[in-house]
């Protein structure tokens, strides 16, 4: 299926459900999604959470550039951003426990920053490639 295809999957399922997620799907969300089959390691997650999110080209792949870029994201012009992960169960299954909270938390300290600038930044996950219900 196609990339596009599957965004549009997502932001349907997230527009039904944003009453309880606190927030709207509109075309003024930037929509981040990466899979979770493709980042079993710290290595490849950090490269597809740069790719989804297009950082530039002196992201330094490790958490503290993780965090900068993503409390940055200037070079996309938008208040709202969704980042999604698909197949979660697989996301670092590769890793120990205690550097997927490493990430966790740092998408918690990205939220909290963001929204202390009058942002949105809401993190999600899917099992099994597919949408939750």
């Amino acid at each position: 299926m196609e990339k596009h295809i599957i965004q549009m999957i997502i932001i349907k399922h997230l527009q039904k459900s944003s009453n309880n997620m606190n927030i709207t799907i509109d075309k003024n969300t930037y929509l981040g999604s990466i899979s979770g089959k493709n980042c079993r390691n710290k290595n490849d997650a950090l490269k597809e959470i740069g790719k989804a999110f297009l950082f530039p080209d002196y992201y330094g792949l490790n958490l503290d550039a993780l965090y900068d870029c993503f409390t940055d994201l200037s070079w996309i012009d938008y208040k709202k951003v969704v980042f999604v992960i698909n197949d979660f169960e697989l996301f670092l299954s590769d890793e120990s426990i205690n550097l997927k909270n490493s990430f966790f938390e740092l998408f918690e300290d990205v939220r909290i920053e963001w929204s202390e600038n009058d942002k949105i930044f809401k993190f999600f996950k899917t099992v099994g490639g597919s949408v939750p219900n």
